[in-house]
């Protein structure tokens, strides 16, 4: 019976990511990749243009072989994301069941982690990341050395980006002698070398296009961005805030043969958080910290105190109960609970999408439309009778937009993932992560075109080594290879239609409209909207009442004006701002650029463009951790404090039991 608790909650954990189950925009990228290629055009977006979209190779084959086989992709991937992320909580049953009530614990916070159970399924990579991560720990602790460096070669084969991570179990798997270690390493590192030797013949570049357009912005920008990434999605996930109490209280306790585990595991945690920071953190809410997440699973399992005599099964009690408090106070804490399945208030309204420092909940989003529960949910339906046009087709959504048009049809998004002429240019420095806005070049869209010129000799250059990268039908040419020899060292095209300078005392903001107004409406003048903002702060749809004039002076916003207000300039006016640092203060410089339009009915509009920051000061979030810490006390608190409430309760119960005579 003892052992059969901790194999019970596991099931729960199962069941809730069931639950709340949903497929996000970015799987249906991979989908229609995973479509071109069982149709016999590669794996690609476009037909004829060998573009790597996707991150994960090892997820991709696994969803191909899926499909293959007849199973759906949507929505039946949510259902293979379910079963794969089942197995990893069969290896992490497997791997510590002479832990049950570690085990139990472990699996309560991950019921209650949001960032644990909306990525079980979603339809990308980490349920499958997770499986291969439980196996290899499973094989570590059974001293199965080969199979556990096996689980973890096939790691960073399904994303590359894993592989500093899981190095530090690696290391503890591999043989002892030196000789021995480094051959192991070698083989770890070997299927992600041999796809990266793949994708540079095939694609013509090493890593995905993705890569290319997520890591264009200023490293320090990026860094101070992915800390705020880090610290916003562990703030707003109760189980991940107890996931991390826990490691840090439990981990000095380590002993035995489980010491080496969980210092391998505080070296990985450690590695994924230092990850998440420099890469800026993504746009999902949650996502980058997932290994890290991981880790400490390992960690706090391999800490926990084993046994059921005395001292042993005190200390193991005590330790549940310090373990379940904190998933208590977590709670408290942050006013968020996983029971609050389908997000509506009382009202029957839907709960805002949370959005933190430019990363949102994406499952909030998606879920009334990609939702496996969700009453409205969208049924995927393609207009077979809709011809291809000839011209690429842009988009802003790339992958419901991708997925439902024709396989002939060019599909081109706005945010460089699919376009790698688009990705060669640097971005604005303070985008939202993983779609960093950047001004669309005249006709970007055209380097698939030899006839075309761009009238500048660096574009020409560009277009021409991409067609020879990307479009030529001669893989092992010369001429090929040292194109993708300069791609490979090409540096990111600046553009002159953004420059913030520091004069000393003021900041002066120089911008040139035409060319950040993405829409395209047509119009003899456009609006610049400006707005002095707590950064931290900024939420979807937030007013905010302070704008600025032409001289940065600060003026009120009137609330009923607040979409609407802007300065006007001609069509191909450029816009000079000079702000005394004074005025600007902490507060980060919110700009957008708009088109006035009048809609069918004759009503006056504004059609704007993305809101971004022109300046934003260092450690500008600072002050928005209190408001993201109570966040969810603002809209539905009450599964939180009922979860909390029966949290305490077997705390105090687990507490009380642990100072009783042992029973006989």
């Amino acid at each position: 019976m003892r052992k059969r608790y901790p194999l019970a909650i596991l099931a729960a954990a199962l069941v809730m990511a069931v639950s709340r189950a949903w497929t996000c925009d970015d799987a249906f990228i991979t989908f229609r990749a995973v479509e071109q290629f069982l149709a016999g055009h590669g794996p690609v977006f476009n037909i004829g243009e060998r573009v790597q979209v996707f991150t994960h190779p090892l997820w991709f084959m696994a969803l191909s072989a899926w499909a293959a086989a007849g199973g759906s992709l949507f929505p039946g991937a949510m259902w293979l994301s379910a079963g794969v992320y089942g197995c990893g909580l069969g290896f992490l049953y497997l791997g510590f069941r002479d832990k049950p009530v570690a085990l139990a614990v472990v699996a309560t916070a991950m019921i209650f982690s949001q960032s644990l159970m909306d990525f079980a399924t979603g339809g990308l990579e980490t349920p499958l990341s997770f499986a291969l991560f439980a196996g290899g720990v499973w094989a570590i602790r059974s001293e199965r050395r080969p199979v556990a460096l096996a689980f973890l070669a096939l790691l960073p084969l399904n994303r590359l980006d894993l592989l500093p991570w899981i190095l530090p179990f690696a290391w503890i798997a591999a043989p002892r002698p030196t000789r021995g270690r480094g051959l192991a390493l070698a083989a770890v590192c070997a299927p992600a070398a041999a796809w990266i030797a793949f994708s540079t013949l095939y694609y013509g570049a090493a890593l995905p296009n993705t890569a290319l357009a997520k890591l264009s912005s200023p490293i320090l920008n990026r860094i101070d961005h992915g800390l705020a990434y880090v610290i916003a999605s562990t703030v707003h996930d109760p189980g991940a805030m107890a996931i991390l109490a826990m490691a840090l209280a439990f981990g000095v306790r380590a002993a035995g043969r489980d010491r080496r585990l969980a210092a391998a595991a505080a070296a990985s945690a450690a590695i994924g958080f230092a990850y998440a920071a420099w890469s800026g953190g993504d746009f999902m809410l949650g996502r980058f910290i997932l290994p890290p997440l991981w880790a400490m699973l390992a960690l706090i399992l391999a800490a926990f105190p084993a046994g059921t005599g005395t001292p042993g099964w005190r200390s193991e009690r005590r330790t549940a109960a310090v373990g379940l408090a904190f998933l208590a106070a977590a709670h408290l804490a942050s006013g968020h609970s996983t029971t609050n399945l389908m997000l509506r208030l009382d009202n029957g309204s839907l709960l805002r999408a949370l959005s933190f420092v430019g990363a949102a909940d994406e499952r909030r989003v998606f879920l009334p439309w990609f939702g496996a529960h969700a009453p409205a949910r969208m049924r995927v339906v393609r207009e077979a009778g809709v011809p291809a046009t000839r011209e690429p087709k842009r988009v802003g959504m790339l992958g419901q937009s991708g997925y439902l048009d024709r396989a002939e049809q060019v599909i081109v998004d706005t945010w460089a993932l699919s376009d790698p002429f688009l990705g060669r240019f640097a971005s604005l420095p303070y985008g939202r992560p993983g779609h960093p806005f950047r001004p669309l070049p005249d006709h970007y869209e055209k380097w698939r075109d030899p006839a075309y010129r761009f009238g500048d000799e660096r574009l020409d250059a560009l277009a021409s080594d991409l067609r020879l990268a990307h479009v030529s039908p001669d893989l092992w040419s010369a001429e090929r290879w040292r194109a993708i020899a300069r791609l490979a060292t090409y540096p990111a095209i600046e553009q002159d239609a953004f420059a913030v300078i520091d004069e000393g005392d003021s900041v002066r903001i120089e911008m040139k409209p035409w060319r950040l107004y993405r829409p395209g409406t047509a119009s003899p003048v456009l609006l610049v909207w400006l707005r002095l903002h707590d950064a931290g702060l900024l939420r979807f749809r937030l007013p905010l009442p302070v704008a600025l004039d032409r001289d940065c002076r600060p003026i009120a916003a009137p609330f009923e004006r607040q979409d609407i207000d802007g300065i006007e300039v001609g069509a191909r006016e450029s816009f000079v701002l000079r702000c005394p640092k004074a005025t600007l203060g902490r507060s980060a410089l919110l700009f957008r650029i708009g088109a006035p339009v009048i809609d069918r009915a004759g009503n006056h509009l504004v059609e704007w463009d993305e809101a971004l920051d022109a300046v934003r000061p260092r450690l500008w979030w600072i002050n928005g951790i209190p408001t993201w810490l109570v966040q969810g006390w603002s809209e539905k608190p009450k599964p939180a404090v009922t979860v909390a409430i029966v949290l305490l309760l077997v705390a105090g119960g687990l507490w009380r039991s642990a100072r009783a005579p042992r029973p006989v």
